[in-house]
C-alpha cells in the first residue's frame, strides 16, 4: 500500500492509548479513500502504545511513527505537520475512530465546494458508550458559508471533524503552541481568522468517545492545576501575536475580543476559589500585553469587564462572571447557585423582598403577618426572603402557615453563592445590623425578571396594603425611598451622634447633599433602570471602601443619590427612640403606613413607646412563632430586671455625679450631663418600682 504522493495527511497524537489505539488505527487504514498517510506521534507513552504503533507500521507503509519525550499534544501535532506531505491535513484522536468513508467525503467536499475548510457532523458517545450527540458539535445547517465573525465564534474548536488546506497553513506559517493544553483552540482560531469560506457537511463521519483522563475532563476535575486554567487566556495571546504578524488584527478585532471573553468565561467556570485572585491577575497581564485598545465589543457589559480587568477592579469582575454562570445555568464552579426567580403569578403581581437570617426569622414573621393581614384580593403578592441559613423547618413553618392565602406566594432564596463569592462577611457592619442587610444590594440582579420590586426590612409593621406603595411611578428613577430622619439632618456644624460623618460622606462616599440621604429599610426598586446603569457593580465597589458608620445604607445612598424619588414619610416612620429628634417629630405622622423599628432597641426586647410597641405585639400574637417570641421576651425581661437591681447602688452614685456636673459645667458639657442625669433618673424610678 505504498503511496509516494499522499493527498491527505492524517495526524494522530498518541499518549497512553493502548485500550483504544487498535480500533482507531483500523478505522483509518481501512478508509475507502486510500491516498493518505498516517503520521502517529507517540508523546512519551508509558504503556504499550508505541509497540502497537510500530506493529501497525510494519504492516502498512502509509503509517509513519514518531516518538518524543512527553511534551504534550501541541508539540506532537507540530511534529506531524512538519513531517507531512499531503495537500490536505486531517486529525484524529487516538481514542476515537473514523467512519470508513470519512476521508473520501471530506476530500470530495473541499474540492467540489472549493472552500478553505470543511467540518462534518459526528456521532458522540459517553463513557458508557451511550449515544449523546450535542448541537455544539454541529451548530449550522449544511451548506457553504463565508467565514464571518459569527462563524468564527460558533464553529467548535475540535480538530478531528475538519479537513484543512495545507497551502493555507504554510502561507500563514500556522503552528500549535508548544506546552499548551488548549492548542486545538489556538490552531482553529488561527485557521478560521485567515480563512474566507467553510462548508458544513451534515454527514456523521467521525465517532467521538469520552474517555477517562482526557484533556476535556481535566478542566472539570479536581486534578486541575492553576497553569491549566491560565492556559485558556494565554493561548489568546499566542493567537493575537499570530494576527499581528500577519496583519490580520483589524479584520478580526471583534471576533478576537469575543473569543477572548469566551475563553475567560470557560476558564472561570472551572476555577477553584483559591485561585481567583491569581487568575484575574494573569488575565489582567495578558490584556495589558495585548493592549486594551485592541479589544472591541458591541456588548457594553463585556467592554466594561475588560476595562475593570485592566484597572484590576477584581471584585467587580468576580461578581460579573459568577453572575453570568448563574444566568447560563452552569454549575461547574466549586459551589452551586440557584437560578434567578421568575414572578410567581402571571398578572397583577406585587413583588416584595425581605432579607433575614435564622436568628431573626421569628421577628420577620411578625412583619410578614402585618403584610398579609393588610393585603387585598385585587393583587397577587409574590414574597421572596433572601437568606443564607434559615432552616427548612423554619421555612416550612412560615410557608404552611399562609397556605390558605391563594394570592400569596412565599419563597426563600439562598444567598450562599453570593455571600461566598464576594466575601460579604468581610464588609462593614454596625452593632445591631447583621450581614444579611447587604443582601439587598443584589436585588437588581436576582430579580431581573421583574420590572419593579418592593424591599422591606424585617423590623417593620405594615398598617396599609403594600400594593399602594408598589403603584408609585418610578419610571424615571432607579428607586423610591423615605429620607432618613436622623442622617438627613446631619450638618457640618451639628453631626449629632456621628462625629466625622459629614466629612466622611463627602470624601469617601462622594455624597454631595446629606439632606437627600434616605433610609434603606423601605425601598421601591426600578429593576430595569438599575440593570441599565450597571448599579450592581457600583454597589459592590462602594461596599468595599465603605468602612464606617452605616453599612449597605451608605452604599445605596452613595450610588443612587441622584436617582431617587422621595416618598411620603408615612411609608417609613422611623421609630428610633435613642434619637430625641425623632421622638419630637412623632406627633407629625398623620397616616401611618409602615412603622420601622430601626434602632437597636426593638419591641421584643424592652418597651420605649407603648402605643407603637402595642401595634407590634398585636401582630406578633397572630404570627407562627409567637410562643417562641414571648418566651424569649420574658426571659430577657427577667434578666434585665435582675441586672438593674444589682446595679442600683452603682447607678445611684452615677446619678449624683451627673447631677453635680450638670451644675458646675457649661455649654455642651452641661447639656451632656443633664441628659445623662435624666436617663439615669428614669432608670432608677423603674428599679424602685421593681423593688416594691
Amino acid at each position: 500500500m505504498i503511496n509516494p504522493n499522499p493527498i491527505i495527511s492524517v495526524i494522530v497524537p498518541v499518549y497512553n492509548a493502548e485500550k483504544y489505539l487498535c480500533q482507531c488505527l483500523d478505522s483509518i487504514i481501512n478508509q475507502t479513500f486510500e491516498a493518505i498517510e498516517i503520521l502517529c506521534v507517540d508523546d512519551g507513552s508509558t504503556d504499550s502504545s508505541l509497540a502497537i504503533l510500530n506493529r501497525y507500521a510494519s504492516k502498512d507503509d502509509r503509517i509513519k511513527v514518531f516518538s518524543q519525550k512527553n511534551s504534550g499534544p501541541a508539540k506532537a501535532r507540530n511534529v506531524g505537520l512538519e513531517n507531512s506531505c499531503g495537500d490536505y491535513i486531517m486529525f484524529c484522536d487516538a481514542d476515537d475512530t473514523y467512519e470508513p468513508n470519512m476521508c473520501e467525503e471530506m476530500y470530495r467536499t473541499i474540492n467540489d465546494k472549493n472552500v478553505d475548510v470543511v467540518m462534518c457532523n459526528i456521532s458522540a458517545f459517553d463513557k458508557n458508550i451511550r449515544f449523546c450527540n450535542s448541537g455544539y458539535y454541529f451548530p449550522f445547517k449544511e451548506g457553504t458559508y463565508q467565514v464571518t465573525d459569527l462563524i468564527k465564534e460558533k464553529t467548535n474548536v475540535y480538530l478531528w471533524n475538519k479537513i484543512f488546506r495545507r497551502s493555507l497553513i504554510d502561507m500563514f506559517r500556522m503552528k500549535f503552541p508548544d506546552g499548551h493544553k488548549s492548542d486545538d483552540n489556538a490552531f482553529i482560531y488561527q485557521y478560521l481568522m485567515a480563512s474566507k469560506s467553510i462548508y458544513f457537511l451534515d454527514v456523521k463521519c467521525y465517532n467521538h468517545y469520552e474517555c477517562e483522563n482526557s484533556i476535556m475532563d481535566l478542566y472539570r476535575s479536581d486534578g486541575i492545576k492553576i497553569e491549566d486554567v491560565y492556559d485558556k487566556v494565554d493561548i489568546m495571546l499566542f493567537v493575537y501575536r499570530f494576527l499581528q504578524k500577519n496583519n490580520l488584527v483589524s479584520l478580526n478585532k471583534i471576533c478576537f475580543s469575543n473569543l477572548f471573553y469566551n475563553e475567560l468565561f470557560y476558564a472561570w467556570q472551572n476555577l477553584p476559589n483559591r485561585w481567583i485572585s491569581l487568575f484575574l491577575k494573569r488575565v489582567a497581564t495578558v490584556i495589558d500585553t495585548i493592549g486594551v485598545e485592541n479589544f472591541e465589543y458591541e456588548d457594553i457589559e463585556k467592554r466594561l469587564l475588560i476595562d475593570k480587568l485592566k484597572e484590576e477592579a477584581f471584585f467587580s469582575v468576580q461578581y460579573f462572571l459568577d453572575l453570568k454562570i448563574l444566568q447560563a445555568g452552569k454549575v461547574r464552579r466549586k459551589f452551586v447557585g440557584e437560578g434567578f426567580p421568575e414572578p410567581a403569578f402571571s398578572e397583577k403581581v406585587v413583588p416584595v423582598v425581605f432579607n433575614c437570617d435564622s436568628n431573626f426569622v421569628k421577628y420577620f414573621s411578625v412583619a410578614l403577618q402585618s403584610l398579609v393581614e393588610n393585603i387585598t384580593s385585587e393583587f397577587n403578592y409574590d414574597i421572596v426572603i433572601l437568606n443564607n441559613d434559615i432552616s427548612e423547618q423554619q421555612q416550612d413553618t412560615i410557608i404552611k402557615y399562609y397556605e390558605y392565602k391563594k394570592n400569596v406566594s412565599i419563597r426563600f432564596y439562598n444567598m450562599n453563592i453570593l455571600t461566598k463569592s464576594f466575601n460579604i462577611d468581610k464588609l462593614k457592619t454596625v452593632n445591631h445590623v447583621k450581614l444579611a442587610a447587604y443582601y439587598r444590594l443584589f436585588i437588581p440582579t436576582i430579580f431581573q425578571h421583574y420590572n419593579k420590586v418592593v424591599y422591606l426590612d424585617s423590623d417593620i409593621i405594615l398598617k396599609n396594603d403594600i400594593s399602594q406603595l408598589f403603584k408609585t411611578n418610578i419610571d424615571d428613577v432607579a428607586c423610591a425611598a423615605v429620607k432618613d430622619v436622623f442622617v438627613s439632618n446631619v450638618t457640618a456644624e451639628n453631626e449629632l451622634y456621628f462625629k466625622g460623618f459629614y466629612e466622611y460622606s463627602k470624601t469617601v462616599l462622594g455624597i454631595t447633599d446629606l439632606k437627600k440621604y434616605f433610609n434603606s429599610g423601605v425601598m421601591l426598586f426600578n429593576i430595569k433602570k438599575c440593570l441599565r446603569e450597571d448599579y450592581q457593580i457600583k454597589f459592590m465597589d462602594v461596599a468595599q471602601r465603605n468602612n464606617k458608620y452605616f453599612n449597605d445604607q451608605n452604599v445605596l445612598n452613595a450610588v443612587l443619590q441622584n436617582d431617587v424619588k422621595f416618598l411620603d414619610i408615612n411609608w417609613n416612620v422611623q421609630l428610633n427612640f435613642t434619637c430625641p429628634l425623632v421622638v419630637l417629630n412623632m406627633n407629625e405622622f398623620s397616616n401611618l403606613h409602615i412603622l420601622h423599628f430601626c434602632s437597636r432597641f426593638k419591641p421584643w426586647q424592652r418597651s420605649f413607646e407603648e402605643r407603637y410597641d402595642d401595634i407590634w405585639w398585636k401582630y406578633a400574637r397572630k404570627s407562627p412563632f409567637y410562643e417562641i417570641i414571648l418566651r424569649d421576651f420574658l426571659t430577657g425581661e427577667r434578666e434585665s430586671q435582675f441586672r438593674q437591681i444589682f446595679t442600683y447602688r452603682k447607678d445611684k452614685l452615677k446619678y449624683l455625679r451627673y447631677k453635680i456636673l450638670s451644675k458646675i459645667t457649661f455649654g455642651k458639657m452641661r447639656k451632656h450631663y443633664k441628659r445623662k442625669k435624666k436617663e439615669l433618673k428614669m432608670r432608677l424610678k423603674e428599679i424602685k418600682r421593681l423593688l416594691k
